[in-house]
């Protein structure tokens, strides 16, 4: 633990320099390094999508955004942290646009993955997202008698759920490296069906309305 065995050395006019006194001013440095070593470094990645992104599909995850190497002329977003720290993912998620009926019952799972893509990455975390109750009229088939009090929303106007910010914190173990599997982050989102996966309707992550924001932060050693 920090500063747990730092003792002051004083100095006086023709204070003798001795082995201990020299060996104790070396233990305070080490002291003083490994508490500047624990805090936190702040963000260290950040990856934002501003065009919106369309699906139709059920029980498929769909990768909406990552933290990699983007390839030669495109930055390289891949992390790179030494071993025994702590790591925040962060998603500031502009949430899930419907504007057609259909799946009203499907749930929509977001997940954070670590490692390829396109190599079984390893789960994190998941977050599951269930939709309101919405119903949408056709005007042209005619409009049915409602009840007293309900209200009814127009295909004109889609329904937005889901928007928020997410996180998730892990360790380090032996240090995150790079460009390798272990420096790579991924954000997917399927939707998961209810009793019947028939006709499913388009869902859009709107990041043409408003960005999607992916960022991972060093948030201190593990002491």
């Amino acid at each position: 633990m920090a500063y747990e065995n730092y003792t002051q050395v004083s100095w006086t006019p023709a204070t003798p320099i001795t082995a201990d006194r020299l060996q104790q001013m070396s233990e305070n440095t080490q002291q003083v390094k490994d508490a500047t070593d624990d805090v936190p470094r702040g963000v260290i990645k950040l990856k934002e999508v501003t065009g919106s992104l369309t699906y139709n599909s059920m029980n498929t995850y769909h990768e909406i955004i990552n933290l990699k190497n983007e390839g030669s002329g495109n930055p390289n977003n891949s992390v790179t942290l030494p071993a025994s720290r702590y790591a925040r993912i962060t998603l500031n998620f502009p949430g899930i646009k419907v504007s057609a009926p259909g799946q009203e019952d499907s749930v929509y799972i977001l997940r954070v993955t670590q490692g390829n893509i396109a190599a079984a990455p390893t789960t994190l975390c998941t977050w599951r997202i269930s939709q309101p109750i919405h119903t949408f009229l056709d005007a042209s088939a005619g409009v049915p008698t409602l009840p007293t009090n309900h209200q009814i929303r127009g295909s004109s106007f889609p329904s937005y759920f889901g928007t928020g910010t997410y996180s998730h914190v892990i360790a380090t173990g032996g240090g995150i490296s790079g460009s390798a599997g272990t420096g790579i982050f991924n954000i997917e989102i399927q939707r998961d069906s209810g009793n019947s996966a028939a006709n499913p309707t388009t869902f859009i992550i709107p990041c043409s309305e408003s960005k999607m924001q992916m960022y991972l932060e060093d948030i201190g050693g593990q002491g």
